[in-house]
């Protein structure tokens, strides 16, 4: 009975990986498994200039700014009886790599590192190198997508808040709070 028990098993383990292989895309040539979703709300792009900015204010926004918010929003209230087969209504595909016909731009920051981003989200998938050029991109995709924020949450942790965004009284008041808890040293 164990000899017939370990035989089974060893059979279905084996027949795994097959069955995996006979579903080819884009995500086997970098070893992804495919199952790993996200969302981002609103959206991936967190940055309007100034026209954008007048623009949403009539409601009309650039690609992927509010893109995910309904999936976000809708998923709250699908949540008793959310099954597996619905998740991708919910979030997005978060596997590695991008469909060929799913390519809005490619670029380099650097000669040593390629950024593809996708139509569908905005989403950038980095190849690089080396980490170091890797972490580069997503550094600079980061900023790309949300320099804005960056530069608020830098001067809100330094409780120099006041003096980017303004010396308004809860600006101050942010900033003497932060400064009170954990007062930040360049090291």
């Amino acid at each position: 009975m164990p000899r017939a028990l370990a035989a089974l098993v060893l059979l279905l383990t084996a027949a795994l990986p097959a069955a995996a292989q006979s579903n080819p895309g884009h995500y086997q040539g970098f070893g992804d498994a495919r199952g790993f979703l996200n969302i981002v709300p609103p959206g991936q792009d967190g940055v309007l200039n100034g026209p954008e900015a007048l623009q949403a204010q009539g409601g009309q926004y650039p690609p992927h700014v509010k893109d995910q918010l309904d999936m976000y929003g809708n998923l709250v209230f699908n949540v008793p009886g959310l099954t597996v087969e619905r998740l991708l209504e919910f979030y997005k595909d978060a596997s590695f790599g991008v469909r060929d016909d799913d390519i809005d731009r490619v670029y380099s920051p650097t000669s040593n590192v390629t950024v593809i981003r996708d139509q569908s989200f905005g989403v950038p998938h980095i190849f690089g190198d080396t980490r170091y050029a890797t972490m580069f991109a997503e550094g600079y995709t980061g900023a790309e997508d949300r320099l804005f924020l960056m530069d608020v949450l830098r001067h809100l942790g330094r409780a120099r808040l006041s003096e980017f965004l303004g010396a308004s009284p809860s600006n101050v008041a942010m900033d003497r709070a932060q400064l009170a808890i954990a007062p930040y040293k360049e090291s």
